[in-house]
Order: C-alpha cells, then sequence, then structure tokens
C-alpha cells in the first residue's frame, strides 16, 4: 500500500506484492500479469506487462506471448477472456517448453473499478502441493483487488499528471511546458552550437466566429485547427497552445531561414482550406512570427518576445503571413525577404 500511496510505478508496486505473496503461501512463486500499459511491446505489438521476480528470465521470456495474447484480446474488447482453467494450462505449457514442470499452480482474475481486465495474479508450486488451499484461494483473491486498486490509482495519477501538463480544450502540452521545454531547446542548442526556431502563430478571424458561431464552435475550431499545425511539424517538436487563438511550436534543427520559412508555410497552408464546424464551412487563416537563436534571442524570454511581435507584425500587414523578427536594420532586410503572403 505505501508504494501505491507514493504513486510509485505498478511494475515495482507489483513486485513488492508478488513478494508478500509468496510469504503467506509457502512454498510459492508468484507472478502478476497486468493489462498493456501502452509502453511495453512484444514484437511490435502491446504485450502484457509480467512481474515475476523469482522466475528466470528464461521462462518469462516463455510465458510473456501466452499471457499477452489473453490480456490484449481481453483488453482491446477483441475476444472474451479464457477461463482460468485454460489460461493456466497454457501458462504452464509455456513453462514445460522452457524446460521447467510445476506441481501446481492457481490463478485469480482481477477487474478494475471499472469492470476491465486488469491482470491476473498466478502462483507456481514446483515441489509439493499447496498445504492449505484455502488459504491460496483467501490472499489471491486479497492479492487481487491489490492489483485493482493498483491500476486505478496509476491512471488517475497519470490522468492528474496529463492535465497539469496540457490543455484540456486541444489536448497540446500547456505554457508551462512549452517554456520547460523552449528551455531545454536553448540548452541542448548552446551545448550543440546550433541554431532553432520559435513561432508564434495567431488564427486570423477566430474572433468573428466566435461573435456569429458562439463559443461552442469557436471551441471546436481550436480543436480542429490545433489538430492540423501539429500535423505539419516532427513529433519530436513541440507545438502548444499558450492560450485564446495562439499556439507556440518549437523547432529544433532548423538551421536557416529558409528552413524556417518553410516550416512557417506549412503552418500557415495546413488553416487555409475551410473547416466544418457543427455542420457549416468556417475559413480562417494564420499569422505567424518566427524567432531564431541565437540570432533573435539568447533567453527564452527574449526568442518569446521577439516572435510574439513578429506575429503581430505579420497580423497587421495582411491574413496569412510570415515575419521573421529583427532589432536592427541588416536584420529587418532579413525580415523583408522572408515575410510572405500564400495564396
Amino acid at each position: 500500500m505505501e508504494a501505491i500511496a507514493r504513486n510509485a510505478p505498478p511494475p515495482e508496486s507489483m513486485e513488492r506484492l508478488a513478494f508478500a505473496v509468496q510469504e503467506q503461501i509457502e512454498g510459492s512463486i508468484c507472478a502478476i500479469a497486468m493489462s498493456p500499459d501502452g509502453k511495453s511491446f512484444l514484437d511490435g505489438k502491446p504485450s502484457a506487462v509480467l512481474i515475476a521476480p523469482n522466475l528466470s528470465e528464461d521462462l518469462q521470456r516463455h510465458m510473456l506471448p501466452v499471457l499477452s495474447k489473453v490480456l490484449v484480446k481481453t483488453s482491446e474488447g477483441t475476444g472474451p477472456l479464457e477461463n482460468d482453467t485454460d489460461v493456466m494450462a497454457n501458462v504452464l505449457e509455456a513453462a514445460k517448453q522452457a524446460g521447467v514442470t510445476f506441481c501446481s499452480a492457481d490463478v485469480v482474475v482481477a477487474f478494475s473499478g471499472a469492470g476491465e481486465l486488469a491482470g491476473l495474479v498466478m502462483v507456481f508450486f514446483q515441489d509439493t502441493l499447496p498445504a492449505d488451499p484455502d488459504n491460496v484461494t483467501r490472499v489471491l483473491q486479497s492479492a487481487s483487488r491489490l492489483v485493482s486498486l493498483t491500476r486505478d490509482h496509476w491512471h488517475m495519477h497519470e490522468r492528474l499528471v496529463f492535465d497539469a501538463r496540457h490543455d484540456a480544450l486541444t489536448g497540446l502540452p500547456n505554457r508551462n511546458v512549452a517554456e520547460d521545454r523552449l528551455e531545454q531547446a536553448l540548452a541542448r542548442a548552446q551545448r550543440r552550437r546550433q541554431m532553432f526556431a520559435i513561432f508564434v502563430i495567431d488564427l486570423d478571424g477566430f474572433k468573428a466566429v466566435n461573435d456569429n458561431f458562439g463559443h461552442h464552435a469557436g471551441d471546436e475550431l481550436l480543436r480542429l485547427a490545433a489538430a492540423r499545425l501539429r500535423g505539419r511539424i516532427r513529433h519530436s517538436d513541440t507545438l502548444s497552445r499558450i492560450g485564446g487563438d495562439e499556439f507556440l511550436a518549437i523547432i529544433e534543427d532548423c538551421a536557416s531561414d529558409s528552413a524556417a520559412q518553410s516550416v512557417g508555410e506549412s503552418l500557415v497552408a495546413s488553416l487555409q482550406e475551410s473547416f466544418n464546424v457543427d455542420g457549416k464551412p468556417v475559413s480562417i487563416s494564420g499569422s505567424v512570427g518566427i524567432a531564431m537563436y541565437p540570432i533573435d534571442g539568447k533567453h527564452a524570454a527574449e526568442l518569446k518576445r521577439n516572435a510574439d511581435q513578429a506575429m503581430y507584425r505579420a497580423k497587421a500587414s495582411g491574413r496569412g503571413r510570415i515575419c521573421f523578427w529583427s532589432a536592427e536594420p541588416v536584420a529587418a532586410k532579413k525580415a523583408n525577404l522572408a515575410s510572405s503572403t500564400l495564396g
């Protein structure tokens, strides 16, 4: 319970639970298989998570495909849960293929509070049969409730962490995450002596959508626009919503103005096709301001401020425009050349 309360990752909590089960059931070896966590894969496919501190790695490799087949199929809703006898028969056969035989085994299924499959709690007996079968049943049932509690608590913890770091409307990273990632990008660029770019994108015509169709339509438009913008940058880059209809993109490994220009044009182009909002076609565009590190700023606040000013200059000069920031006449020339109106 202590591991659960301090938000320890489920494998750590389950390892402690496995040891506790073994202490309460003499002569047992406990293994706990949890439903796919979205981070574990086997042959490129989602995998169960197997925690078995007293089973060899070779034996676990033989068992995992069998357990994954059961847990993945059930969690994805592509098939019913096999009965306990069939599950254990398949697991014991896998163990036999690894050269290990058990004289007895038992399993209890754990379900989440929502009734979803959380995992399996298994005990194996290699040398002697359990002295008290009723105790085995009691311990396994208690352990299954802890598996369920662990799963539900961890999912709630992950949800809270996600919500604290992401915009509730679009699902994009929020301002706090953007600021943190900008600092990380700065540190990497300084260390590697590389350039990178930040983009501030503001939606042209968004206020009119809110005024004419209501805030519900405005919210839906923001979700759709965010998805289009996100689709134009690499997974390793960052797009965040920093407030209202304003977005910030951090594009690393952007080594020249022309590379940044291409990204800006792609972002603007993504908004050109009309959006279907509540069955109505809605057209907007985007104004983009760009600041390059280190030419346009060497600190996070300076880069963000300069990209913001460039965006307002782009907005003032017409819809769907791109502007680089500049503080010196030479840089201003660069900005004039880089500004563009997209058809």
